[in-house]
């Protein structure tokens, strides 16, 4: 069983959930990333402000609160070859600068997801 708390390069401001065990597999929309809004517009949502301290702890200064959290419940799994392979699904600085000015990437997921 696994699952993706992800942003992906070719929606940069959609959080995307990801969950999957055994044949069963669930992909959904977890909202927008803080850091696609700017912060006057942050600032004025209570849901932010009740947990901006949180929130802005770990903010990175190039992609803010976007970011990858990974869980995999299994036993005997290979952490090095799993590393590996998530490693070789980064995008590199060319494809980040590409992202950021809006450049296209192939998109599997529906225009809308629930």
């Amino acid at each position: 069983m696994w699952r993706i708390f992800e942003k992906i390069a070719s929606r940069p401001s959609d959080a995307l959930n990801w969950s999957q065990a055994g044949g069963s597999l669930q992909a959904s929309s977890a909202g927008r990333w803080w850091a696609s809004m700017p912060l006057h517009r942050r600032m004025n949502i209570p849901s932010f402000l009740e947990a901006q301290e949180e929130i802005e702890k770990d903010w990175d200064p190039v992609f803010g609160d976007r970011g990858n959290e990974l869980v995999f419940i299994g036993q005997d799994l290979d952490q090095t070859r799993i590393k590996m392979e998530l490693r070789a699904c980064l995008c590199t600085l060319e494809e980040i600068e590409q992202m950021w000015k809006g450049g296209y990437f192939e998109d599997p997921f529906p225009e809308t997801m629930n």
